[in-house]
């Protein structure tokens, strides 16, 4: 895991970089420079004039935002997170431009189309995360109790620290896709074939980038594969809430496999009480005492038959004071717990993170190979939505940074996934009624510039 890979000084000679600063600077100049390189090859056309609102966005991050990010001291964070998603864009954009010259697209078709791909899937994925992580991450008080609009503001707007979802992505690219087909007189089914690829391509080197950065983590794990993290990462931190500090670890019985999903913060504020909490892990000072993975606690301190929620808040505050707590099994046991110190790394936890890198590269190949042989437009994009879903839920089982949802047992996006699973019904309905051969073949249906 490395969060952050270096840092880039805020000021060169006493000169500003970020804000109205040096930056500001370089990025008008090469905007001039590109508009003016656009112009003389292909004209002051709606598509070099389309640059300009995403040359202004891109200057208001550089006068606003970026100065809000730097580390004083330190200078702006460059993240792995944000390197990673940028370098999954490129080498889904270069793949696409690759086949789309085979297929007779214009590469500025392709370059224009991939930045409005990439403002709404931006756009898209953080706010699902801002929604789905609302109260745990974003929104932040004032002493009074109402919000804090700048330090909410700078929090959601801070995406190189990590947290874009996948399908608030999809979603708002999908709408993008629509208007730029329309714009481009493109056939819709054979462009989203074509760019199926490079979505899994984009997204396999992207979740390497959560690796780096300690997010999108699964659950215990004793396989020879499993990975720790560091004591300031996310899967540090929930084992910490869910008490490794006192020596144990605490899961529902409803999901043993998956102790965080029920003691995240988003579920924390809505306790389950007909769950009953379940030892998951003991160290092997308190194993001596009696206690044993899988027994259930009836008792912590003074509170009888607490609910999950409850014992998670006593052993966090148990930790975090120095102060002891006793507890009761369903078999008689009692032991008094005493914090431990402090656990260099996390306990094992599954690679989810290289599990989705690794199926996301292979159906980015299997859709590359698949494409040739297709018998009529549409039927790529259609493996995409099909397998992908599939392999969403799986991934979700052992995931354990999401918490179940509207009281199904089930992740956000384990439901979006069946969600889509059912639409994906009626596309392929749809699609397999459409004429066979491709429209790429009928060079009179769309322009290509």
């Amino acid at each position: 895991m490395r969060q952050t890979l270096f840092y880039i000084q805020d000021q060169v000679q006493e000169i500003p970089v970020f804000g109205v600063g040096l930056l500001l600077v370089l990025w008008v100049v090469f905007s001039i420079g590109l508009i003016v390189w656009l112009a003389r090859r292909q004209g002051m056309t709606a598509d070099t004039l389309g640059y300009l609102p995403v040359i202004t966005i891109v200057a208001i991050v550089i006068i606003f935002v970026l100065p809000g990010i730097v580390e004083s001291g330190r200078g702006l964070p460059i993240r792995s997170y944000g390197v990673m998603t940028m370098l999954g864009i490129i080498a889904g954009v270069y793949l696409l431009a690759k086949r789309a010259v085979k297929a007779g697209i214009a590469t500025e078709i392709i370059y224009s189309s991939s930045v409005w791909f990439c403002v709404a899937g931006f756009v898209g994925a953080r706010l699902f995360h801002v929604i789905e992580y609302w109260d745990s991450s974003y929104r932040h008080t004032s002493a009074d109790g109402s919000i804090d609009v700048l330090a909410t503001g700078m929090a959601m707007i801070n995406v190189p620290q990590g947290g874009l979802v996948v399908y608030g992505a999809f979603v708002c690219s999908a709408l993008a896709f629509f208007w730029l087909i329309r714009r481009y007189k493109l056939p819709a089914l054979a462009f989203a074939d074509l760019i199926a690829p490079s979505l899994m391509l984009g997204l396999a080197i992207g979740r390497l980038g959560c690796l780096l950065n300690g997010c999108c983590f699964g659950g215990s794990c004793a396989l020879p594969w499993s990975v720790t993290f560091p004591q300031s990462s996310p899967p540090y931190q929930r084992q910490m809430e869910a008490g490794l500090g006192m020596g144990l670890q605490v899961a529902s019985k409803a999901r043993p496999q998956d102790f965080s999903k029920t003691e995240s913060k988003q579920n924390r504020t809505s306790p389950d009480h007909h769950a009953r909490p379940i030892i998951r892990w003991l160290s092997p000072r308190l194993q001596k005492e009696g206690l044993a993975p899988g027994d259930e606690i009836i008792r912590i301190a003074d509170i009888n038959h607490p609910s999950p929620e409850q014992v998670w808040r006593a052993l966090l505050s148990a930790s975090a004071h120095g102060g002891l707590v006793s507890i009761e099994t369903n078999h008689g046991q009692e032991a008094l717990l005493s914090p431990l110190p402090a656990p260099p790394r996390s306990l094992p936890v599954h690679p989810t993170q290289i599990y989705s890198s690794i199926s996301a590269f292979a159906l980015c190949l299997f859709l590359l190979a698949y494409h040739p042989f297709r018998r009529r437009d549409g039927v790529v994009f259609g493996l995409l939505v099909t397998i992908y879903p599939v392999i969403r839920i799986l991934l979700e089982i052992i995931r354990t940074d999401e918490a179940p949802q509207f009281g199904t047992g089930l992740s956000i996006s384990q439901l979006v996934s069946l969600i889509l699973l059912g639409l994906v019904v009626l596309y392929w309905i749809w699609v397999l009624r459409q004429p066979r051969g491709s429209l790429w073949k009928s060079p009179d249906k769309h322009p290509v510039g």
